[in-house]
């Protein structure tokens, strides 16, 4: 069985340009119940005019874009005027 590590959170802004490193978990449902207490100080950063970065990782990083999108939409559902993302490029091997 392997023990999860508990780093502190430090949910404090030093810059304008914040960054937050989210690890997920294998589980989807586990990784978005976990960043739920991101999402109001994101939302706060953002209305302060701060840029922040935020990178969702899991286990092999397969559903990170796709939870990253999710991140955003609940972050823009509490930031009204937020900016939408662009569009990923399509993959292609030529």
């Amino acid at each position: 069985m392997v023990q999860e590590t508990r780093l502190p959170v430090r949910p404090v802004a030093l810059t304008d340009h914040p960054i937050v490193r989210y690890l997920g978990r294998d589980d989807p449902v586990r990784t978005v119940a976990g960043w739920q207490r991101w999402l109001p100080v994101v939302a706060g950063w953002l209305r302060e005019g701060r840029s922040p970065t935020v990178f969702i990782h899991t286990p092999d990083n397969s559903d990170a874009p796709a939870l990253a999108r999710r991140f955003h939409a609940e972050v823009a559902a509490l930031v009204p005027g937020l900016e939408p993302l662009p569009s990923p490029a399509p993959l292609t091997l030529f």
